[in-house]
């Protein structure tokens, strides 16, 4: 069966309307002469010839498609419960409250080559708003500034965390009689965290990696295998780095380690803006060897970092499953940074390779120098393109009742029956697309209202929290310093006689129904009574 699509059709009829045959437009865009000579003569798609079994009109469904792209290009791609309840409130405009069918949403899809399901993958907002082909033609400005400096010079460094027992979810076998779907498989538990500091070169050189711990002290049966290995090892009460970490890494790896031949060539270090790369003493030394600092911008680094777009993915994949078979083969034994250690290097070995590095440098656009690499990546947002609204007949501004009829009796003056109706047809399509437009707009502004107030909503929240000191469980050592620091207000004494006192309640009105008193009770009255007398 031939394939062919609407452009192509349109296209062929170019072609014909320029000179060429028929035969040779048929043969020439894959499109058969019978469907050629239809359509030449009037007949209509067949989208556009079914249009009147369709809830929603052809004009309709085109903006949805539009919206779908463009909410797409802001990082926002909407569900299919999305797209069937806007489909469903342009119907509840039109009169038409009757639900739409279970199967809705997948034949409008079909209907749509332009559009298709997509696995939909978490990433932070902060990343989709900052990747912007602004803010990277702003930083290949930048890099432009720095081309005197030899490739061989040019250097990436960033920091990769590392979990001692995350390993990844895969494929077991286990009993086809119970539990079909999923299984639990056991794992050690351990969830430490340790940080990796990376830094490759141009060439496709590696430095030695430097590993920060979590703890108080360096132990050695941590290591092993890797005792004879040329690795940077250190410890930090959270295993995250610090200043004073990364000043040192400076000192012990990168600068002893990228040395070049004549001490006068400059060198590059393209890195994050991370506070740690900031300090006084990390660009004072820097300048003092003759290094210069790239920054990327925030939240770029996943479509500008060689290390995130060759390395990082690599060795984090092939980390996850080292783990997941060590903990199978092991029992789930736990060895913690001992595993760790192991695991990593061998992970690394293969997330490492110089053709990764060169991926990665050619995947960002920074070595040979392409700008449109990052400008082409999906994860960078493109700007919006305003929804086509354009349509044959002049487009008015009211849809009252008033207009409408004023806009029938014009555009079915002086016209022959078939006029009146193509007229009819025509105006009824401009106001579906104006109130299609008019949906849409007031969904986005619904949209944008709603997380403004919930913005708002979190920043009062905020500041409750900051400046309420009630908000939270505190020691009374604390509250006692807040006190005698004067942080904390003391609460009024007011007087009694100052106070308005409440009027005095209504007594309780109890059961009329005469109560008989008991034996004791009666006694015990007598003889009080005998006592007075």
């Amino acid at each position: 069966m031939a394939k062919y699509t609407e452009e192509d059709i349109k296209n062929a009829q170019k072609d014909i309307a320029a000179g060429i045959s028929q035969r040779k437009a048929s043969n020439k865009h894959g499109i058969p002469r019978s469907t050629l000579k239809h359509r030449i003569d009037g007949t209509l798609p067949r989208n556009l010839a079914h249009e009147n079994q369709q809830r929603l009109s052809h004009d309709q469904e085109d903006l949805i498609v539009q919206w779908i792209l463009r909410q797409e290009s802001l990082g926002y791609a909407p569900t299919h419960a999305n797209v069937k309840a806007l489909a469903a409130s342009l119907l509840a405009e039109q009169g038409d409250p009757n639900p739409l069918g279970k199967h809705w949403v997948s034949h409008f899809i079909g209907r749509h080559p332009d559009i298709k399901t997509k696995v939909g993958k978490k990433i932070d907002y902060a990343r989709v708003n900052e990747a912007t082909p602004e803010n990277i033609n702003k930083f290949f400005d930048l890099y432009s500034t720095v081309d005197w400096i030899k490739p061989r010079h040019r250097y990436n460094h960033d920091e990769v965390g590392i979990m001692e027992g995350q390993g990844e979810n895969g494929l077991v076998i286990g009993s086809s009689k119970r539990d079909k779907k999923s299984v639990y498989v056991k794992q050690n538990g351990r969830r430490t965290w340790t940080t990796i500091l990376e830094c490759i070169s141009q060439d496709g050189r590696v430095l030695p990696p430097g590993v920060i711990f979590k703890g108080k002290h360096l132990q050695t049966q941590w290591f092993k295998d890797q005792l004879n290995k040329d690795w940077y090892v250190a410890v930090s009460e959270n295993g995250w780095i610090s200043n004073d970490l990364t000043v040192g890494w400076l000192k012990e790896v990168f600068i002893p380690r990228t040395e070049p031949e004549d001490p006068l060539e400059p060198r590059l270090l393209i890195c994050d803006g991370h506070g740690s790369h900031t300090t006084d003493d990390f660009m004072i030394r820097c300048y003092r060897s003759n290094i210069y600092l790239l920054f990327l911008p925030p939240h770029c680094s996943h479509v500008l970092q060689p290390l995130d777009i060759g390395c990082f993915s690599s060795v984090k994949k092939a980390y996850k499953r080292l783990m997941a078979m060590n903990d199978a083969l092991t029992n789930c034994t736990p060895n913690g940074k001992v595993d760790l250690v192991r695991l990593y290097d061998l992970a690394r070995n293969q997330g490492f390779r110089k053709e990764n590095i060169a991926g990665g440098w050619r995947g960002t656009g920074l070595w040979p120098i392409r700008r449109r690499k990052p400008l082409s990546s999906s994860q960078v947002v493109v700007p919006v393109v305003p929804l086509d609204l354009s349509s044959k007949t002049p487009t008015f501004h009211t849809v009252g009742d008033s207009q409408v009829a004023k806009k029938v009796r014009d555009l079915l003056k002086n016209h022959t029956p078939a006029g009146k109706r193509l007229a009819a047809r025509t105006l009824t399509t401009t106001i579906l697309t104006l109130r299609s437009e008019a949906s849409i707009h007031k969904a986005d502004a619904a949209r944008h209202q709603q997380n403004a107030q919930k913005a708002q909503e979190a920043r009062k929240r905020r500041k409750l929290n900051r400046e309420d000191s009630n908000s939270k469980f505190v020691r009374l050592c604390e509250l006692e310093e807040a006190r005698i620091e004067g942080r904390v207000v003391e609460e009024e004494v007011v007087a009694k006689e100052d106070v308005e006192q409440p009027e005095p309640a209504h007594p309780v009105r109890r059961s009329a129904r005469h109560r008989v008193q008991t034996r004791r009770k009666r006694e015990a009255d007598a003889i009080s009574d005998s006592d007075s007398e």
